[in-house]
């Protein structure tokens, strides 16, 4: 990993951070929200791991951090890549169920190619 990653990395573990304090929520319900670890014992120490920058998360991870700090989805990708700082998302949160959960926890699976549509759908559903 470049310097210039490592740097993405701890600036984005910085903004979790801030979202978390700014949404006035701890670590392990920041980790509950986000469904990781088990809903009887959500695991802080992901949240804690990406805060200072260290931990490398998953898709599912990533997703369910955005989701629960309330972020545009794709904007922790989209950041480490390059681009924008993640932002609060304009649209509505849609609640997820447990299938979809299942699902997304298991996308780290895909290729970069079928993640590229599955992408495309999702933002086209989502602006219908």
């Amino acid at each position: 990993m470049t310097s210039r990653e490592q740097q993405r990395y701890e600036r984005l573990g910085r903004l979790i951070a801030e979202r978390r304090v700014e949404l006035e929520l701890s670590q392990t319900e920041l980790a509950r929200r986000a469904h990781l670890g088990r809903a009887d014992n959500p695991d802080g120490r992901t949240i804690r791991n990406l805060e200072r920058g260290v931990a490398r998360p998953r898709m599912s991870t990533k997703y369910g951090v955005e989701r629960a700090l309330g972020w545009r989805r794709y904007s922790i990708d989209e950041y480490l890549a390059g681009g924008d700082e993640p932002t609060p998302d304009e649209r509505p949160e849609v609640a997820l169920g447990d299938d979809e959960i299942f699902v997304h926890r298991n996308l780290s699976a895909v290729d970069a190619n079928t993640l590229r549509q599955i992408r495309q759908m999702v933002e086209q559903a989502l602006d219908e």
